[in-house]
């Protein structure tokens, strides 16, 4: 795991563009040809990683399995129900541990790592009252200190990954599928993105909380049935459910064990969860004030990620601050605009662009840049960035060159040439386009092959690919990332892939 990958890449126009054959359209989990199975891109579910970066597993076993018992505080009319101030501001400390391990496609089956991480996170948060509901009801202000994940993966192969101290003021918003962490200042990426999707997060775990006064203390009820998805990552459900119920009651604190399943999809892959643990509730704030739970998923390979068989321990305190926070007091209630929410994207080279949130990367080493683009789950698109030859500044690789290097590509893979043509310079840039077809039994494949060259002499190849009966959704995901291009002053000092 200390080297590099073998690459299909060798030299010459022609190897230039054999990583396209690796095209999803085929078989989308096997690995590419050379690939070390341990750079996979690893996301749990509930428990979502990027680039082999398990970001939410804490340690801490599950405690207080052996309650005293119910001690009756009032025999009637328990009111749990959450209650959220904005001018209220909370102190969290959250730790996962996951152990388990990560199944990829192989020629002869599948491989099977194990896989350790052990992730902490630090924050302070103001939460927002909302007129919305369900999910949409949930905004916050966090102020992160600590947010940092180690992982293993099979016998050697460690990644450490932290939140820079640039991108540690972030507004957190509930959609339909996740929680959407954002900054106003900066675009954040796809790995710090999955590093923060935490299972039970704390503004989520609210919704385990009796929305309705408990008429005794045996009384149990489910949450609504948005919660459990949001609880473990699951970003569409099949079904799902949920047990919640008092197991010690005082005066001061309610302690509440829950249990729960559910069936499901992440990324596109098939998931399957089970949950159980408990929480403890302040009677005087009810607020939340510890949780602890186990959390088990096993999931299938995928588009994006590989199959998983892990299991996550979670824990998490809050507390009020003991000093005023240095945090905004104010929220819109809606998402900003869609430009805010974009995703950078550095690559190991001095190329630099930012994408949408529905693009996902799959590959990188110091070769390949690939991404992959998911909509409802279906596998839409694919992305492949590889460095071209770099010329003096003001001069481009000629057009029938490049045409000539496309042709060559295109030649095992059933394509022809549709189109070509130049795209005048934008923000120094400078695009020629070739547009391949290849029919096959299943899809029509359109293939878009831009060289892009900057004003500075430095070039690359960036290629779509994407069914012709997905043109409608695809839409115009190419153009957009393109317009987003930009160098970095220096290139990378860190060694890839990572």
């Amino acid at each position: 795991m200390n080297g590099t990958p073998q690459s299909v890449y060798t030299t010459g126009a022609e190897k230039q563009f054999d990583f396209e054959a690796v095209c999803l359209w085929s078989n989308c989990t096997s690995p590419l040809p050379g690939r070390d199975p341990r750079r996979s891109n690893v996301r749990f579910s509930g428990f979502r990683v990027a680039m082999l970066l398990l970001t939410w597993f804490f340690s801490g076993p599950l405690a207080g399995n052996n309650l005293a018992g119910i001690q009756t505080a009032a025999a009637a009319d328990v009111d749990l129900h959450a209650a959220i101030a904005d001018d209220r501001t909370a102190k969290i400390h959250y730790t996962v541990a996951i152990r388990g391990k990560i199944i990829t496609p192989a020629d002869d089956g599948t491989t099977e790592l194990k896989v350790s991480s052990d992730a902490e996170f630090d924050f302070d948060q103001r939460q927002f009252r909302s007129q919305l509901t369900g999910p949409f009801s949930l905004r916050a202000y966090r102020r992160f200190q600590t947010a940092a994940v180690d992982t293993l993966v099979g016998p050697d192969h460690r990644t450490k990954v932290q939140l820079p101290q640039s991108h540690r003021l972030l507004q957190v918003y509930g959609t339909d599928t996740t929680l959407m962490h954002l900054s106003t200042d900066v675009h954040l990426s796809r790995q710090q993105v999955d590093l923060l999707q935490l299972p039970f997060d704390p503004l989520v775990a609210a919704g385990l909380l009796p929305a309705r006064t408990l008429g005794s203390n045996d009384e149990k009820w489910n949450a609504e049935s948005w919660v459990v998805p949001r609880l473990v990552g699951m970003e569409a459900a099949v079904s799902q459910s949920v047990t919640c119920h008092l197991a010690e009651l005082t005066d001061s604190t309610a302690i509440i064990r829950f249990d729960g399943k559910a069936e499901g999809a992440v990324n596109g892959s098939a998931s399957s969860v089970s949950l159980d643990g408990q929480l403890t509730v302040n009677r005087m704030t009810r607020v939340i004030t510890s949780l602890k739970s186990t959390l088990r998923e096993k999931r299938s390979p995928g588009t994006v990620s590989p199959g998983l068989d892990v299991t996550a321990d979670v824990q998490w305190s809050q507390a009020p601050l003991a000093q005023e926070a240095d945090l905004p007091d104010e929220l819109p209630e809606t998402l900003p605009a869609e430009s805010s929410l974009l995703l950078t994207l550095p690559t190991p080279w001095r190329l630099l662009l930012l994408h949408g949130r529905e693009w996902h990367l799959f590959h990188e080493t110091s070769q390949l840049v690939m991404l992959r683009m998911l909509h409802n789950g279906s596998l839409i698109g694919q992305c492949n960035i590889i460095p071209a030859a770099k010329l003096p500044p003001g001069e481009f690789t000629p057009d029938a060159k490049f045409r000539d290097e496309v042709q060559m590509a295109l030649a095992t893979r059933q394509a022809v040439i549709a189109d070509t043509k130049v795209i005048p310079e934008q923000n120094g840039w400078r695009f020629h386009l070739v547009r391949a077809i290849s029919e096959t039994t299943a899809k029509t494949i359109l293939w878009d092959y831009y060289l892009c060259t900057h004003s500075g002499g430095e070039q690359f190849h960036i290629i779509f690919s994407h069914a012709k009966s997905d043109e409608a959704t695809f839409g115009d995901a190419a153009e957009r990332i393109l317009r987003t291009l930009t160098l970095r002053p220096v290139r990378p000092a860190l060694p890839l892939p990572r």
